[in-house]
């Protein structure tokens, strides 16, 4: 029995916990929490950081052959970081902007509220004076 068949490459040990760290970073993105489903949100977040990663070190390694071999793990696990802090920035940037927007419309609103409010000038076709002038009623 082979022992070390059992055991991870520390590279891959190194992936996998480099995955598990994105993962954990990436709830930091507020946006998470504001979904119907925040686990689904933050399940595709981390498959399309990976995905995306995948593809941009696909296409070095397509131009760049021999330094994508040696750089394989580094330069997957050092895009990925990069989308994935350039995805929390990103995700606080619109919170911020959000909240700002209903800050400032939430200023306008108390603005507003506090000012005496008058009914509104609406043409009222009863009683039937209104439609009949100079008479009080139609019965005469």
């Amino acid at each position: 029995m082979n022992v070390s068949a059992g055991f991870q490459s520390p590279a891959a040990l190194s992936l996998t916990r480099h995955l598990v760290g994105i993962g954990l970073v990436s709830l930091i993105n507020p946006l998470t929490y504001y979904e119907s489903i925040p686990a689904t949100f933050w399940a595709s977040t981390i498959l399309a950081l990976v995905v995306i990663a995948a593809g941009i070190n696909a296409f070095y390694a397509l131009f760049f052959t021999a330094s994508a071999k040696k750089s394989w793990p580094a330069s997957f696990i050092r895009i990925a970081w990069v989308l994935a802090v350039l995805w929390v920035l990103g995700g606080w940037n619109e919170y911020n902007t959000i909240r700002g927007r209903s800050a400032a419309s939430n200023t306008t609103e108390n603005v507003v509220s506090h000012e005496p409010r008058r009914p509104l000038k609406v043409l009222h076709l009863w009683p039937p004076k209104l439609l009949h002038p100079g008479h009080g009623d139609l019965t005469h």
